[in-house]
């Protein structure tokens, strides 16, 4: 990995460490806000990642896709925060986990799908 692609990495993580606190911290007070934020920003970020790999940012430098996609969206996203919601829920965990997957998988799709609808004409995969 070359020196800005680091550099970016780095600066994406802060800014999705932060989206993801901001999530937390704008559920608190509400019944389920933690499980709903954890949730929430799964699929954002999987709606998210799907969008930048379907459009493929054309003239972006990767070292800026790289903090986009590994970066912010990296960070953002936690599948250990899945883990300890579903600890957390007895009686609703494993259904918690599957729902997460399968609401990931299909964000992703969706952000997939938006992401080549909105990609220049004549795009190479």
């Amino acid at each position: 990995m070359r020196l800005w692609s680091i550099v970016a990495v780095a600066l994406g993580g802060a800014l999705g460490t932060l989206g993801r606190i901001g999530a937390d911290l704008a559920m608190v007070g509400i019944p389920g806000g933690h499980e709903l934020a954890t949730l929430t920003v799964n699929l954002l970020g999987s709606l998210g990642l799907g969008l930048v790999i379907g459009h493929g940012l054309p003239g972006i430098a990767s070292a800026i896709r790289e903090g986009i996609t590994i970066g912010v969206l990296g960070s953002y996203t936690t599948m250990s925060g899945v883990v300890v919601v579903a600890l957390g829920l007895p009686s609703l965990g494993l259904a918690y986990v599957l729902a997460t997957v399968i609401l990931g998988l299909t964000s992703a799709w969706l952000g997939y799908v938006w992401g080549r609808k909105l990609s220049p004409p004549g795009r190479v995969s």
